[in-house]
């Protein structure tokens, strides 16, 4: 494979085959305006406002809240995908929040709320910054209000026609301030991805501050590993008072991955069942990933990185310049994965790393762990395959290990971890390549 910097550390020359999932929102001449609201409280919570206006009459909103450390740009992908689905979105108003800055686990990045500890693919919820989250909660309240004052006066429709759009923190964001709305007349929905109903939220919906139960869509992955599936649907399950939800589980999926044709497909299908505009029905996940973004950025210059990932970049190496990136000069090139901190492995998978692939490339070889013969293996990488249970030359080279004979999903976490580790993915694995 060839390097475009030969300076660049083999972490760098050896990153993975990736694609870009953050394009830039268009400018101003394609109808976006940063929003003079009459909610004045999103320039002192430190919001920003972004507003696609609707090209005909306004008979609908959609308020979309990006994830931890993204920003509004996120969502320009499922509009390019709207439009080849059909769906029809003319009367709808786009209203794109970007977060505040916060400091989030010892570093500053864009947060709804901060989490105040890190147990990420725990079968436990985070402990947040409650008054960050009723800030965020009011201000949502007030623009759902204005929102909906804004639609009665356009439309003669009295359908409700507010539908809230959310990915990971800014999904579970979105479902709480639904769950605690006073008027859900106006709400014709919510769709999180990715995300949560968070403890508090439905303790909240218990107390009385809910008015009945809001159409939710749920899109969850089966190999998400921030918020672990059991964790997302243990959760709804005990919000059932108070959602009327459909619970979609992508195979494969996991929390940081790339945009996904199904995952986008079952928004389609919710948006027009809840705001009754129409779609073509034929639409298929084929057609959706022929839309979605295909860029590579493993091979990118610094010069030829885009803004978002730029911002990645910095949020990993700490520095936000050419020789950081180009010639590997960043400190954080030099760091194992776990000696990153949250957010910089955050970032490091949006830019296609794995556990796996990062440590491997602290060997000089630049080889995964899974592609050498067991002589080559390093004392650490023997011990983790004695863990998956290949103990010697010849279980590991000739493949006569029990193990090897065992599905992914077959494997006990013990087992999966050290897999990971080694260089191995679900596929690989199956694969037996």
């Amino acid at each position: 494979r060839l390097v475009r910097n030969a300076e660049r550390p083999n972490k760098l020359s050896q990153r993975p085959t990736v694609y870009l999932c953050r394009p830039q929102m268009p400018g101003k001449n394609a109808g976006y305006a940063t929003a003079q609201l009459p909610v004045s409280a999103h320039q002192d919570l430190g919001l920003q406002v972004s507003i696609l206006e609707p090209e005909r009459r306004h008979e609908a909103t959609i308020i979309c809240l990006h994830g931890l450390g993204d920003n509004s740009s996120y969502w320009q992908v499922f509009r390019n995908a709207f439009e080849a689905a059909g769906l029809d979105i003319s009367a709808v108003r786009w209203v794109m929040l970007d977060a505040p800055k916060r400091k989030v686990w010892g570093e500053v990045t864009s947060a709804w709320y901060e989490y105040l500890t890190a147990r990420d693919g725990k079968d436990q919820e985070d402990d947040i910054n409650e008054t960050h989250l009723l800030e965020m909660r009011k201000f949502l309240h007030g623009l759902i209000a204005e929102e909906a004052d804004r639609i009665h006066d356009a439309s003669s429709s009295s359908a409700p026609r507010i539908l809230l759009l959310g990915s990971s923190q800014g999904g579970s964001l979105a479902c709480d301030a639904a769950l605690t709305l006073p008027r859900l007349d106006v709400l014709a929905g919510v769709a999180m991805l990715r995300s949560l109903v968070m403890g508090t939220s439905i303790a909240a919906a218990k107390a009385g501050q809910s008015s009945g139960r809001v159409p939710m869509l749920s899109v969850s992955g089966d190999e998400d590993d921030t918020f672990l599936l059991k964790l997302v649907s243990r959760n709804l399950a005990a919000a059932r008072d108070f959602v009327d939800a459909q619970h979609v589980i992508v195979k494969g999926l996991d929390h940081m991955g790339n945009y996904h044709a199904e995952e986008i497909l079952a928004t389609i299908h919710f948006i027009a069942e809840r705001l009754h505009v129409g779609f073509d029905r034929g639409v298929t996940t084929d057609i959706l990933n022929e839309v979605l973004p295909s860029q590579h950025i493993s091979e990118k210059s610094w010069a030829e990185l885009s803004d978002f990932e730029k911002r990645l970049a910095e949020q990993l190496l700490g520095s936000r310049s050419a020789a950081a990136w180009d010639s590997g000069e960043a400190k954080a090139w030099e760091l194992s994965w776990e000696k990153l901190s949250n957010l910089q492995r955050q970032a490091a998978k949006l830019l296609g790393f794995t556990q796996a692939s990062w440590n491997a490339q602290d060997d000089a070889s630049g080889v995964l762990a899974c592609d050498k013969s067991w002589a080559q293996l390093t004392s650490a990488e023997k011990d983790r395959a004695k863990k998956l249970g290949v103990n010697g030359a010849n279980a590991w080279d000739s493949g006569t290990a029990p193990v090897w004979s065992k599905g992914w999903r077959k494997l006990t976490d013990l087992q999966r971890t050290a897999a990971e580790q080694l260089g191995f993915t679900e596929t690989s694995w199956n694969d037996g390549s």
